[in-house]
């Protein structure tokens, strides 16, 4: 047997040094190392070799002790790095007095009201325009112009178009630009590496060499994000990859655009909900942005916002197919409200109202017969019947008040029709 013929060579007079003494202990995995070691023990003691084996033993001891935290090596964003040693952390505490006295910068702001530093999400269902609305966007940060309607902090753009090809970028630009010159500070790229392989450290890269890129699009993130394992949960996989980008927009004050689409499920109670994913999307991200429309055939579509670093807010928006351009039409809730009025003010049957108020210097009374052909003469004409119209009147009772102080009452004697009679506290408003 090897491990005795080594053992034996330990003699009074012979060689008895580190490389065999390790050549003893390490001779077989499977053999118990304190038996060996007993072993060899017992023969230095035969031999008046008790100081040699004190010795070696620490050597090998220590040895053993390097080998076993031997740094292991694991392969991070498609780098090979060393394992490194947990070492316990200070935590760095502060009271709730020193952090009100803080002195910390704001976050930058890439888009007035909408965009600033961090991740965002940005969902709609295919074919909504969301690629153009962000080469709008980026167009508009690169040269300081506004976007929608909203002051830009210019600075440099990585566009990553990963749905499209050289052409149809530049096709795109080309439309977009409209003539002008295309900005030097706007950097397209249509293949990058997945997060997998390697995406954050070719970012770290790029934004060395590029440290005025503030704002980085990547058009759409299912291409680079990583990919479910086995044993994770969809959430925890999304939460590793939105959790990555937040670390990168944090240390090179960047907002990340990340552009998904939106489920075929609707909920209309809730926009955010219909974002395709796991809710760790829109929850480990510092803002998602949804764009829908109530009917695809409709011509304006809703832009709703909500983060933890922005104002929460709803718009609403048209797309110009022939510029490809967005166009913002307001607040969602002051577009609605200027729309109710510009239709109040078209409509035939308040412009005869108000017109007939205007004659009896702030009050009228009659039959909804004498509106209708009142209508004509004002160039206002009413075409639905004396029924529908007088339904019409009831619907506008609120809306005659609130937009022109104008009370409503109704009087009926027999089975006669109905008489109105209008009044307005301000009867030099009412044309």
């Amino acid at each position: 047997m090897e491990l005795d013929r080594l053992i034996d060579e330990i003699k009074p007079d012979g060689d008895f040094d580190e490389e065999l003494f390790l050549a003893i202990l390490e001779i077989d995995d499977k053999i118990d190392r304190q038996t060996v070691t007993e072993r060899v023990r017992r023969k230095c003691n035969e031999v008046n070799r008790e100081a040699e084996f004190d010795r070696l033993l620490a050597v090998w001891n220590e040895r053993n002790n390097e080998l076993s935290h031997k740094p292991q090596v694991t392969c991070e964003n498609g780098v090979f790095k060393p394992v490194k040693e947990i070492v316990p952390a200070e935590l760095d505490v502060f009271s709730a007095s020193q952090l009100v006295d803080m002195n910390l910068p704001e976050l930058k702001t890439i888009v007035e009201d909408i965009i600033k530093v961090g991740v965002i999400t940005l969902s709609a269902k295919s074919k909504m325009y969301k690629s153009w609305l962000c080469l709008q966007m980026a167009i508009a940060v690169t040269t300081g112009k506004r976007f929608l309607g909203m002051a830009t902090n210019q600075c440099d753009v990585l566009y990553i178009d990963l749905e499209n090809d050289k052409r149809i970028s530049r096709d795109r630009l080309l439309k977009l630009l409209n003539g002008e010159a295309p900005p030097q500070n706007l950097f397209i790229v249509n293949d990058v590496p997945t997060m997998k392989n390697g995406f954050t450290v070719t970012m770290e890269n790029f934004l060395n060499r590029n440290n005025n890129v503030h704002l980085i699009i990547i058009d759409v993130f299912a291409k680079i994000k990583y990919q479910k394992k086995s044993n994770q949960s969809d959430y925890d996989c999304d939460y590793q990859s939105i959790g990555e980008l937040k670390t990168l927009a944090e240390k090179y004050d960047c907002a990340i655009i990340l552009v998904m689409h939106n489920r075929k499920m609707v909920d209309d109670t809730d926009p955010f909900s219909n974002i395709l994913g796991s809710s760790a999307l829109m929850g480990a991200s510092d803002e998602s942005i949804v764009i829908y429309k109530q009917k695809r055939s409709d011509e304006e579509s809703f832009i709703s916002i909500t983060g933890r670093t922005v104002e929460s807010n709803d718009y609403t928006a048209t797309f110009d197919k022939e510029t490809c351009m967005w166009k913002l039409l307001g607040t969602t809730e002051q577009y609605q409200e200027d729309k109710k009025r510009n239709d109040y003010e078209k409509n035939p049957i308040v412009r005869t109202i108000k017109k007939l108020l205007e004659q009896g210097r702030g009050t009228w009374t009659g039959k909804v017969t004498e509106i209708i052909n009142s209508s004509k003469y004002f160039g206002c004409t009413i075409y639905t019947n004396g029924s529908v119209t007088g339904r019409e009147i009831n619907k506008l009772r609120s809306d005659l008040y609130n937009f022109d102080f104008i009370t409503v009452e109704t009087s009926k004697k027999g089975s006669a029709s109905a008489e109105y009679t209008f009044k307005t506290e301000n009867p030099f408003n009412t044309v």
